[in-house]
């Protein structure tokens, strides 16, 4: 499984992070760059971008948070990971 995390930032491709985690922005969220990255699962931290068709809705979870380092995101992340 691969997760990828989306933030507003200009990149080429999603930076591997992890062989089953990459960091992204928003113009990573292409069809072309998802399979060629083979990611599967998305965790989307932004207000109000939508989920790629290629990503299954039970694959896709939008954090609605600013890419700010004011933001918490723990409080969004405790019903996902409990399971």
């Amino acid at each position: 499984m691969i997760i990828s995390v989306y933030l507003f930032f200009k990149s080429n491709s999603p930076s591997e992070v992890f062989p089953f985690l990459y960091l992204g922005a928003q113009d990573d969220l292409s069809e072309s760059k998802i399979k060629k990255s083979k990611i599967t699962h998305v965790l989307n931290a932004t207000k109000d971008l939508e989920k790629p068709n290629i990503i299954e809705k039970e694959n896709f979870l939008r954090i609605p948070v600013l890419d700010s380092q004011c933001e918490t995101i723990l409080n969004f992340l405790e019903e996902p990971f409990s399971s």
